[in-house]
């Protein structure tokens, strides 16, 4: 990306300059940004609460360059133009954790050796902010002011299970109260209150493509004196929002970004309005304490670092503390874990377009073709079959494939038909862009196939348990020698469908390089000889293990997360229940 044009945006004047809509970028050999020009509010900074003394018409120029080190670390931001944003970071001799200078003085290793956990998450980023860590590496606290009395003011975080937040808290305390200021997250809603306005709200959410749309619901009297109202955000290209509308199409704020994700402008006709912005950069959260919290991390923009490493290692190189490989106009982090490219063939929303036009749910090709195109064919797929020896040895063995699903209210589903996730979003079933099922980036981007449907491998009715099949209650079953059955699921060519079989490749040990993931592939009635013959199973051991044991031993053989997929949509002719067996590693039909 050398240069971003905002044609809706005039030409403008202001204190000698020629101000215009244009920002432009420059690059060294590694694809780093070394250099950005643009546009900035024109009077100083006064911080995140300043919104109501920005004067639209005040703008100035500004020319920022960046200085890394061979390790990828930002050693130095030089600033010019009205804002002051310089700085200068120090980083440590054997490692990538740094530290920003304090009054011209760099710290020391000790410094920073003592900001910074035996994990590598940071505690201290100046000496009035601290930041707390649990377990499992989640950011539990950030105390921006300590007092010697102990009532410090802090924001703390509260997660659930998967690692994603769903509440935050903040308490400031001024003189004899405490005043809290809460947030609840559920799916596609918000809950929010404020013990100091006594302001109790809820904010609907929904999400289209890099788009979105807030509702705002006030319980309390709505500071302006209408209720629900419809805030429309526009996107730029990384999803950063740079244009909020009512929905009479008036602007309620419009906010400009340097590159990296600090706030070079922000403006709005109502300062009560543009205070209620909180989805900012990249599409994320700004929270109070300036931080971006992306899914499984935080993101601190004026230092253009993580607050802690990367929870996938070095899927994204050695660094684990670089925020998209410092280009942030080309990549963007989609949960804070490695970045990706908008490029047409790296996007959920690209990969749609690309193949929107030629798909049909009964093609078994397309999803291969489109497969391999989207890795830039970084598969490796094994062929070996077991012999004879051993196949003989697993006549008797019943191989199956099931998919599972959740029917409403303990019935059965009404759908009669498996669709992949390229079928339903074709469908208009699901939206590209959503922040559940698979409809999220990874999903289509990391292994290109969401044009298939998935599937568990299931021998003599057992199968190996999986964390999503605790809420399924129904499934779908295929015997691998029922040919009528199969014709019946697959239409008349299903003698000539193939399958792949591999792990889950969005497990982060999986992941970091695809062409090391194992992989078979080939015809659906070669299945059984596939999976044997890449399980390293001679016809001693196979002709002594019983069907768990012979189910485990194919499993490990794939990383212990192996699922079947197969090219296209899937006939069902009937659901049947799930019966959970009460075995640990166990379930049943």
């Amino acid at each position: 990306m050398l240069g971003i044009e905002d044609k809706a945006l005039p030409v403008r004047y202001f204190a000698n300059q020629r101000i215009d809509p244009v920002s432009r970028f420059r690059y060294n050999s590694l694809y780093q940004l070394i250099e950005a020009t643009g546009w900035e509010a024109g009077g100083p900074n006064q911080g995140p609460d300043s919104v109501g003394r920005v004067d639209p018409a005040a703008l100035s120029n500004y020319r920022q360059t960046y200085r890394y080190d061979a390790g990828g670390n930002l050693l130095e931001l030089t600033h010019v133009g009205a804002q002051n944003h310089g700085r200068q970071l120090q980083a440590a001799r054997y490692s990538n954790r740094c530290l920003p200078y304090r009054d011209g003085v760099p710290p020391t290793e000790e410094e920073i050796a003592a900001a910074f956990d035996a994990r590598g998450n940071c505690l201290a980023l100046e000496s009035s902010r601290t930041l707390a860590w649990d377990l499992r590496n989640q950011l539990c606290s950030v105390t921006p002011i300590e007092r010697e009395s102990g009532l410090n003011d802090r924001e703390a975080y509260v997660y659930d299970g998967g690692g994603q937040r769903v509440r935050k808290l903040r308490t400031l305390h001024t003189g004899a109260r405490t005043l809290a200021a809460e947030v609840r997250y559920l799916p596609g809603l918000e809950l929010r209150a404020d013990s100091g306005t006594g302001e109790s709200l809820q904010v609907i959410t929904a999400q289209g493509g890099l788009n979105s749309v807030r509702v705002l619901h006030w319980d309390s009297p709505p500071p302006s004196g209408a209720n629900d109202r419809y805030r429309y955000g526009v996107a730029e290209h990384l999803g950063s929002i740079s244009l909020e509308l009512d929905h009479d199409g008036r602007i309620i704020s419009q906010e400009h970004f340097y590159p990296f994700g600090e706030t070079a402008f922000l403006a709005g006709d109502d300062v009560i309005e543009v205070g209620y912005k909180t989805v900012r950069y990249s599409g994320k959260e700004r929270d109070a304490t300036g931080f971006y919290y992306y899914g499984y991390r935080f993101y601190v923009p004026w230092l253009q670092r993580w607050a802690s490493p990367d929870p996938a290692w070095a899927i994204d190189g050695l660094n684990f503390y670089r925020m998209v490989r410092n280009n942030p106009l080309t990549f963007f982090d989609e949960q804070g874990e490695e970045p990706h490219s908008n490029s047409s063939l790296t996007t959920a929303a690209g990969i749609y377009d690309a193949y929107k036009e030629g798909y049909s749910d009964t093609d078994r090709q397309l999803p291969f073709k489109m497969m391999a195109e989207i890795t830039q064919n970084a598969l490796n797929f094994k062929t070996n079959k077991a012999p004879p020896s051993v196949l003989a040895k697993t006549e008797g063995k019943r191989f199956t494939l099931r998919h599972y699903t959740v029917g409403d209210k303990g019935e059965a589903p009404p759908f009669m038909e498996i669709a992949s996730n390229f079928a339903l979003v074709h469908r208009k079933v699901k939206t590209l862009g959503a922040k559940g099922g698979n409809t999220n980036e990874k999903d289509w981007t990391k292994a290109g196939n969401s044009a298939f449907t998935f599937f568990l491998l299931a021998v003599d009715g057992e199968v190996n348990e999986r964390r999503f099949l605790q809420g399924m209650t129904h499934y779908a079953e295929y015997d691998l020698e029922d040919d009528k059955a199969l014709e019946a699921a697959l239409g008349a060519g299903f003698a000539e469908v193939e399958f792949f079989a591999s792990p889950d490749v969005l497990d982060p040990k999986h992941s970091a390089k695809l062409e090391n993931v194992p992989m078979v592939k080939g015809r659906l009635k070669d299945l059984k000889a596939l999976l044997l013959g890449n399980s390293g199973i001679s016809p001693v051991q196979v002709g002594r293990m019983d069907a768990r044991a012979l189910l485990d031993t194919i499993d490990r053989a794939f990383g212990g997360s192996l699922e079947i997929k197969l090219p296209g949509s899937i006939k069902v002719q009937a659901w049947q229940k799930k019966v959970a067996v009460p075995r640990v590693g166990r379930m049943a039909a």
